[in-house]
């Protein structure tokens, strides 16, 4: 084997394993926007299953004629259902973050089948 043969070869591993470090980069990245949006989502189930434990309270409440508490309530109602709204925003904007990373992948996924 020639010396530019040997060159050439050692800067084609060299690249490959920039390239194999970069998929792996990019994997680890995809598993962690992964897992926000994961815990995003329960979250979002969350804050959706206390919102109506808070409107089935505050219709006792009114049942019952406390004001006080129904007032206390729908306070507590309007906090979550802005959190409830940045949830979602933040879930769209990792969700979009996931599909961005996984057209960035592309490339590296066909190159090392």
């Amino acid at each position: 084997m020639s010396y530019p043969d040997r060159v050439r070869i050692l800067n084609l591993r060299r690249n490959l394993n920039q390239l194999d470090s970069l998929a792996k980069e990019k994997n680890i990245i995809f598993r962690k926007t992964r897992e926000e949006l994961n815990a995003c989502q329960l979250r979002i189930e969350t804050l959706t299953m206390q919102q109506k434990d808070i409107e089935k309270e505050i219709e006792r409440g009114k049942a019952a004629g406390n004001s006080a508490a129904v007032f206390r309530l729908q306070a507590t109602q309007r906090r979550l259902c802005g959190e409830l709204g940045n949830e979602k925003d933040l879930e769209s904007n990792i969700a979009a973050m996931l599909n961005e990373n996984v057209v960035s992948m592309e490339p590296y996924q066909t190159a090392t089948i």
